[in-house]
Order: C-alpha cells, then structure tokens, then sequence
C-alpha cells in the first residue's frame, strides 16, 4: 500500500489496518531510512489479538552500482512505538538492506552476497531523523547485494527472474513510464478504515 505521509513514529492503531489485509506499507517519496515497512504479528491467531505481539520488517531498497557502505546497515532501523502514558519504544523488528544494483561480494564473510546479524542500530553522524531513542534495542539485519535467484531463490523458475535479469538502470523515459504505471496500480489499492465493528 502506498503511503504518501512520512512515517516518523508507528502505533498499533496504525499497523493493525495494514496487517488485518496483509499489506505492506510502500512509504512516501523523501521518506528517511526506510522505503518499505511490513506489519507482523507473533502472537496466536487463535487467540484474542495482543498488540504488545505487533513487529515489523523495516526494508530499504538501493540500486546503485557502489555497494552500500557499513554504516547504512549499522543505521537501519524502524520508527518508534509512540503510546499515550508509555514511553517510547522500539517494537521487535528486523531490517533488510536490498542492494540490488551491486556485483560487489561482501570481504567477509569472504565471497559472500548475504550479511546476516544481530545488534544496535547506531543514528549516523549529524542525523536528526525522529527514529532514534537514546538507549536503541537490538534487531536483527540481512544485507543482501545482487538481485539474481541466487540471493532471491523464491523468484527462481518465475517471471520475477527474467524482469531481475534486465538492467536496473533503463532510460530516464522509460523509467518515468514505470513509476506513472506503478503509482496508478498502487492508487487502486488504497483503503480507507475498518468499518465498524469488524474485526482482524
């Protein structure tokens, strides 16, 4: 789902809608350290819904030919859980760094394409972006660089593969054309708020 707001800080009352559809939210143009942000929930589906279960997947997404350096990775992270009479906090997250234009393989682990960890995200220098608390939680990370099925072995044997086979970078033109299609298919999923009554 498309989101045209920046997204400076989550509530459930916020996720709940987006995770209720199965909708992971595609944020507004200009938005900070994040491009795409997914709603989970790890509690029982069976049981009556705990909003203290909500997480989230945090994705940020480059296409650039340099691969991403390591203070990127080290500065993702979610928004803050803002909630009236708590303080703030950060939910139980994971980030994804899609470097998708880059054949750079990481030193080490020596060769590799994927970096998987655990620790605190770390605001960069002179940042003043609202994500950052001053006592960070831990969250894990994967780092990813290329964009074949051997990174992304769900897309093998799909038409996904042969769209990540061509270049990236197409013409000016013709990648206007694909945002403007990519906008009006993204228009058509917008969704107002529950109706009354009804429940995840």
């Amino acid at each position: 789902m498309q989101v045209n707001e920046t997204i400076d800080d989550l509530s459930p009352e916020f996720l709940m809608p987006y995770w209720c559809r199965g909708a992971a939210l595609v944020c507004a143009y200009g938005q900070a350290v994040i491009d795409i942000l997914i709603p989970m929930y790890s509690g029982d589906l069976d049981a009556p819904f705990e909003t203290d279960k909500l997480r989230v997947v945090a994705v940020q997404v480059k296409i650039k030919d340099d691969a991403a350096g390591t203070p990127l990775i080290c500065g993702l992270t979610c928004p803050p859980l803002r909630e009236e009479g708590k303080a703030d906090r950060k939910l139980e997250h994971l980030v994804l760094l899609m470097d998708l234009g880059t054949k750079t393989p990481f030193e080490n682990p020596k060769e590799q394409m994927c970096d998987i960890g655990y620790g605190t995200a770390k605001r960069p220098p002179k940042s003043k972006v609202p994500f950052y608390l001053d006592k960070e939680s831990k969250r894990f990370f994967i780092n990813v660089r290329g964009h074949s099925a051997e990174q992304y072995p769900c897309i093998q044997g799909t038409v996904l593969n042969e769209a990540f086979r061509k270049d990236l970078s197409p013409h000016p033109s013709e990648l206007q054309k694909q945002a403007t299609n990519m906008e009006k298919s993204l228009k058509r999923l917008e969704f107002g708020p529950l109706p009354r009554g009804e429940e995840c």
